[in-house]
């Protein structure tokens, strides 16, 4: 049984890349409490429900935008609210080699917060690739551990180089592409004026809030383009641009292609890589 450290963490050899055995998105809540032991497999969760997960017999709050390590050789119990409880999840093992490697700290459960969609599109990815891409979803696996090492690190510039409002201004963005969003009303909501907004992403991201929220709306429809099944129009709702034209207008003008054309070159390039 892997220990938990006093700030409730496990530590995994991070310099080996981790090796998926099974990942996917799993619905429990049929059963009020479900226990398991995993011999040699860890697992990372990504929660969208309430409950209580009991590691060892010590219990953590679960809650949606959590994300939570769980060790093998453990008992684990999951509590339930009785209804569909939805998380994705990953089990993996790390290999077996001589030499050092260091061991670095993970949290057993951690509140993401605004930083939710630092990880809930990796994971999608994730889980995608784990079918037919084994070595991408794990290089994604192993980048997801990294970031929330990160997390619990106050020296690392993911905590302390930003701003509270332009960390608040960023979770904003991530989870509300799908809206109609202004610069200056977003500006409003962080409790700052445009021009301190504006000259803090200027600063930090070298463009103004405007460009950073368009830059932002590009990766992800460039992403869900070459990604996804998902139809030209729901990708364009997703990005906030309802208007079929105007999202047109938006792809072409970064990559010279209508939506449909960049995701027929995109497509066919993606089966001629080995």
């Amino acid at each position: 049984m892997a220990n938990l450290s006093a700030r409730d963490c496990f530590t995994l050899p991070l310099g080996l890349k981790p090796e998926i055995h099974q990942a996917g998105l799993g619905e429990h809540g049929v059963r009020k409490k479900e226990s398991f032991i995993r011999p040699k497999l860890w697992a990372l969760h990504l929660y969208f429900w309430d409950g209580r997960l009991d590691i060892g017999g010590r219990a953590f709050e679960i809650h949606p935008r959590n994300i939570g390590l769980t060790p093998p050789a453990t008992k684990l119990t999951w509590h339930h609210p009785l209804k569909p409880c939805r998380h994705y999840f990953v089990h993996f093992t790390f290999p077996d080699k001589l030499g050092k490697n260091p061991a670095i700290e993970v949290p057993a459960m951690y509140p993401l917060g605004i930083r939710f969609e630092q990880f809930h599109q990796p994971f999608g990815m994730l889980v995608k690739w784990s079918a037919t891409n084994s070595l991408r979803a794990e290089i994604i696996l192993w980048e997801m551990l990294w970031r929330l090492s990160d997390l619990i690190r106050p020296a690392t510039p993911m905590l302390t180089i930003r701003p509270g409002p332009v960390e608040t201004a960023l979770g904003i963005i991530e989870n509300e592409l799908d809206q109609s969003l202004n610069a200056k009303s977003l500006a409003q909501r962080v409790a700052l004026s445009y021009s301190q907004l504006n000259r803090l992403f200027k600063e930090h991201f070298s463009v103004s809030l405007a460009q950073y929220i368009v830059n932002e709306r590009f990766k992800r429809a460039d992403t869900l383009l070459r990604e996804s099944n998902l139809p030209i129009k729901a990708i364009a709702e997703q990005l906030g641009l309802s208007d079929l034209q105007h999202f047109n207008k938006f792809i072409r003008s970064r990559t010279g292609l209508p939506p449909r054309a960049f995701r027929e070159a995109n497509m066919v390039g993606a089966l001629q890589r080995p």
